[in-house]
């Protein structure tokens, strides 16, 4: 038998934690169990919360597992993988079958770069539940990542008859198909998906990326871009994406106006939680700083995602020559967050070096676009 150790219930756990024995009547156990099983607590205080429950006289062992489970993640997401390893195997030497401490577990190991340790455990997992779809969906995209293109496939397609509406596995399954150059079958599926999930942002993502990369209709990506716009308005669908599929396969003075207005609303739509005052001060600080050129570093940005890095370059020397010294300290501390290597004062002094960076620069955005060049066959 499987205890479901994620599925534990927070009341059952406070009820229990929160009795009224002298030696506890000074520790919150219920604020300590909410902050231990998430919430918006910072990674260190779960950790901290855990920790002490954990280390409760008293405390079934099922819980204890749930705490452990709940610190476990916690070290993983604060990188602290050692940490995270040992809470997992603490979990698997009591339930040596549990499914979601061995799916943990191999996420622990990938991030530590040991791929057979995470290969057992899925393994493993698949052989105490080979129809489990998380697991089986989990064994596909560690197949995916590490160029096992058909293997991951075939899960895929074993998640989808089990469960059809499996998160995940539709958009995998059009991404594969797409990739592998099976157009008429990708648009085909998106078409499916279209009628299945109308409100789903992921259907017409793809949707743009078949048309923009591969197929190179244009009314069709521009019709995927409208379709953005209605399950998702912004800055991206209505601006962005607009631009892009112009720039690819339309008219460049069309993309140009659009990216023309994409800098100034996204400035406009930055930070919106933070409220009219804290836009009001931002735009206060950044005014005084470089005045209201800041949208050239975001259209700059925008081009290089969109490989043209002639058109980058223009927006970056535009907010150099017009923003001065500040400027320049501004768009180097930018730049530093991708290229750590980089000599700011050099950068600010040094026009030569400045440019050389900014080519570099330039390329490492657009390594990061979801739409590459790519050359149909």
């Amino acid at each position: 038998m499987h205890i479901r150790l994620a599925a534990l219930i927070i009341v059952a756990a406070t009820l229990l934690l929160s009795l009224n024995s002298p030696s506890r009547t000074e520790i919150n156990y219920p604020k300590l169990v909410e902050t231990c099983q998430g919430g918006s607590a910072q990674l260190s205080e779960i950790i901290s919360a855990c920790t002490q429950l954990i280390e409760t006289e008293d405390v079934p062992s099922e819980y204890r597992l749930a705490f452990l489970t709940d610190r476990g993640w916690a070290f993983f997401c604060n990188s602290q993988y050692d940490l995270a390893l040992a809470d997992e195997n603490h979990i698997l030497e009591v339930l040596p079958e549990d499914l979601a401490a061995l799916r943990a577990r191999a996420h622990i190991y990938e991030a530590m770069g040991d791929r057979t340790a995470a290969e057992a455990d899925l393994v493993k997992a698949l052989q105490i539940a080979p129809d489990n779809p998380r697991i089986l969906f989990h064994k596909a995209e560690f197949d995916d990542d590490h160029g096992e293109h058909d293997s991951a496939y075939a899960g895929v397609r074993r998640v989808l008859e089990i469960d059809p509406d499996f998160p995940g596995a539709a958009e995998k399954e059009v991404t594969y198909l797409m990739t592998s150059g099976e157009f008429d079958a990708a648009e085909e599926r998106l078409e499916a998906a279209e009628l299945k999930w109308p409100d789903e942002d992921w259907v017409y993502y793809r949707d743009l990326q078949l048309h923009v990369l591969f197929t190179k209709d244009i009314e069709k990506a521009l019709n995927a871009t409208s379709n953005m716009a209605r399950v998702a308005p912004g800055v991206y669908s209505e601006l962005y994406y607009p631009a892009l599929v112009h720039m690819r396969l339309g008219d460049e003075k069309t993309a140009i106006d659009y990216i023309s207005g994409y800098g100034p609303r996204l400035i406009e739509e930055k930070n919106p939680e933070s409220g009219w005052w804290g836009q009001f001060t931002r735009m206060i600080a950044t005014w005084y700083v470089v005045g209201n050129r800041e949208r050239h570093i975001h259209q700059g940005m925008a081009y290089a995602y969109m490989q043209r890095p002639d058109l980058a370059m223009v927006e970056y020397e535009t907010f150099l020559n017009e923003t001065g010294r500040n400027g320049k300290k501004l768009l180097a501390y930018m730049v530093r967050q991708d290229l750590q290597s980089i000599d700011q004062r050099k950068f600010r002094f040094s026009e030569a070096y400045r440019r050389d960076v900014l080519v570099e620069y330039i390329e490492v955005l657009a390594s990061k676009s979801g739409f590459p060049i790519i050359e149909v066959q």
